[in-house]
């Protein structure tokens, strides 16, 4: 007997030795790589081998929501006190769209001083972000090339390759800006081109960066590996936003808010695809699997599906910020019909009338460093619900109750 029971000791402690053996180690190193102005249609309409290669080995989201897509920096206001990029940008690192202004926290910070950080970008709009990084790379950009200074996503991979073989970051922040501007050009294409208003057209410039950032990140994966570091290492893939089609990202283009999301590497599943997720999701799910504290108050949802061990009291997928979007949209729309039927004339602080009462409560995407004061996105949802109720019901009586 005693035999007997030895023998059930020593297989159970060999298969429980043979399971911790198969177990993934830990990640040691996060990726986010960030591909500017990534539409989410690109993995369907673009050849991007390296891209769906990951796909196989971990987990795909079709659907990545972030807020609307303006950018206030260069603009009088509260944004550009703090910010010098687009809003999305501090969102996605955030890891909320509940920012504080000029307390706020991001991803970087939850590594910083004791595990190396990097950034690399060619694109100086990002330079408010660089707080929490030991290195950063930032040249190039639209100020930067009327002064006749102009580098491209290939320098951005030399700066990323150099920190990687240098300083073996656990975390490091890739932006492959190049993408955003090929956006921009079928919007100033000249009449008759075939990618006119239309990205996916005929020699499209959208089409052949994302394909050139594609092979890009096929490098980078090389020296990963070639590092020794490959099987160590988790990396989110996503944009800072999406692109339209007609090309660039205005703040009501709603095919502008939602980019692809790949993340593969250790604690993440394999072969998995879902159709929603969140911005202000990918900085808790790094955060979870590398161990650290996410930012002060990150509220993301941590994409517990895609993950082979998640925490157990994730809360279910709603869509907050999908809700938010469109909300805010349909506000701002009926703003704008019930201002164009309104008497002409100047409007200040002292105008008391319902229709300038209800722009003064419209938390506009511009007032974004405002909307910590609701504490939750239910609250925040629901104060534009009832905003839509009180300009409704103006419609409904002829915007009168406006003049």
């Amino acid at each position: 007997m005693r035999s007997k029971f030895r023998h059930f000791c020593s297989m159970v402690a060999l298969a429980a030795a043979s399971a911790v053996a198969s177990q993934a180690a830990p990640p040691e190193h996060a990726i986010l790589w960030v591909v500017d102005g990534f539409s989410s249609q690109a993995p369907d309409r673009v050849n991007l081998k390296n891209l769906k290669a990951l796909m196989k080995e971990g987990v795909y989201y079709r659907n990545n929501y972030t807020v609307q897509t303006a950018d206030p920096s260069g603009q009088p206001g509260m944004w550009s006190e703090y910010h010098t990029s687009s809003i999305p940008n501090p969102v996605l690192l955030a890891g909320t769209a509940m920012l504080l202004p000029g307390k706020q926290h991001y991803v970087q910070e939850s590594f910083f001083p004791l595990k190396i950080t990097a950034h690399a970008v060619n694109e100086i709009s990002y330079r408010a972000l660089n707080v929490g990084f030991h290195f950063t790379a930032q040249a190039g950009g639209q100020l930067m090339i009327r002064a006749g200074y102009k580098t491209g996503d290939d320098r951005t991979l030399y700066w990323a390759t150099q920190f990687l073989k240098v300083a073996h970051p656990a975390f490091m922040l890739i932006h492959m800006q190049d993408t955003g501007f090929a956006g921009g050009a079928s919007r100033t294409a000249p009449p008759g081109s075939p990618y006119k208003d239309n990205i996916w057209g005929e020699g499209s410039p959208y089409m052949k960066t994302v394909a050139q950032q594609d092979v890009y990140l096929g490098q980078f994966i090389d020296e990963l590996k070639k590092e020794g570091i490959w099987d160590k290492t988790i990396i989110f893939i996503t944009g800072d936003h999406g692109q339209t089609t007609l090309g660039w990202h205005p703040p009501e283009a709603s095919d502008a808010w939602t980019m692809p999301l790949v993340m593969a590497g250790p604690g993440i599943k394999k072969g998995q695809t879902f159709d929603y997720a969140e911005s202000i999701d990918v900085v808790p799910t790094l955060c979870y699997l590398m161990g650290v504290r996410p930012p002060i108050n990150s509220d993301g949802r941590i994409l517990a599906e895609a993950l082979v061990d998640p925490p157990k009291d994730v809360p279910p997928r709603q869509q907050k910020i999908k809700e938010l979007d469109f909300l805010l949209l349909d506000v701002q729309k009926k703003l704008e019909a019930l201002e164009a039927k309104a008497p002409r004339g100047r409007r200040d602080i002292r105008d008391m009338s319902p229709l300038a009462q209800a722009e003064r409560d419209f938390y506009r995407i511009e007032r974004i460093l405002e909307w910590h004061q609701f504490g939750t996105y239910d609250r925040l949802i629901a104060h534009h619900k009832a905003l839509l109720q009180r300009l409704n019901a103006m419609a409904a009586n002829g915007g009168a109750a406006g003049n």
